[in-house]
């Protein structure tokens, strides 16, 4: 009878587990209960709570359980080839996971997900870089290529060459990305002029500049957010006779989340 009722003790206090992830997140819980929900999907008819201890104790962190060899985990006691190999998993899934989102095709139809696309998907190293985003009509992401060669607080390109990567590509809009990445992502007077330029080529081959975003290791800019792209039309407007800017009439672009 003890046997039953230590069964049933466990199973109840899994099913809490399961609930409280729900709840609140896997990632909102103490790294010993995560563990110890995610070993009660392999070790069945075990108390997980001590192996998951005995586990963090001896590696430090849960990221540490994760990253540990199938081989090292074999000898926490407890912990048998399949909770092992489990684990082992467990650490690539981020991996695939990524691996599935990149082989998609990203919809950056609004600011918001442009912008966490290019945080997730470049670095921002010790150089300045710059980056353009081609979207077909439905604001899927074509590619993204790199231009420039970039040093600590710029980065020099020649408006030429984006005009020519742009033309081999059936785009029906364009989005630049810079990284500013020792200082903040304020536009400089450079990126103004640049943004302008840019603008202007771009639309000569009837193409349309969406946005053109800065990131920077404490913030992020978007001149599309700042208005100034609407902007740099409507001065280009007053300027120059019969410039009319094209857009991409299927081609949703706007900050607020679709």
């Amino acid at each position: 009878m003890q046997k039953g009722n230590d069964e049933n003790l466990h199973i109840g206090h899994r099913k809490r587990l399961r609930q409280l992830s729900a709840n609140v997140g896997l990632d909102k819980m103490p790294e010993h209960q995560a563990l110890e929900l995610l070993l009660s999907f392999v070790i069945y008819r075990k108390d997980t709570n001590p192996i998951a201890h005995e586990l963090i104790n001896k590696f430090g962190s849960l990221s540490n359980v994760f990253g540990a060899s199938i081989t090292e985990l074999k000898k926490i006691k407890g912990v048998g080839e399949a909770a092992a190999c489990f684990i082992n998993l467990c650490s690539q899934i981020p991996l695939i996971y990524k691996k599935s989102q990149n082989s998609a095709k990203p919809i950056l139809n609004t600011i918001r997900k442009a912008i966490d696309y290019f945080k997730l998907n470049i670095n921002i190293s010790s150089t300045e870089k710059l980056y353009l985003a081609y979207l077909n009509g439905k604001g899927e992401l074509i590619k993204t290529e790199s231009f420039g060669i970039g040093n600590m607080d710029s980065v020099t390109v020649d408006t030429k060459e984006l005009i020519a990567g742009v033309l081999t590509v059936p785009t029906a809009g364009v989005i630049a990305c810079h990284t500013h990445p020792h200082s903040s992502p304020t536009p400089s007077i450079n990126d103004i002029k640049f943004t302008k330029q840019f603008l202007l080529s771009l639309n000569a081959i009837g193409v349309p500049l969406l946005d053109h975003i800065i990131l920077s290791t404490v913030g992020e800019f978007s001149f599309a957010t700042a208005g100034q792209i609407e902007s740099f039309k409507q001065e280009f407007a007053a300027l120059l006779e019969n410039v009319k800017f094209v857009s991409a009439p299927q081609l949703i672009y706007k900050g607020e989340e679709s």
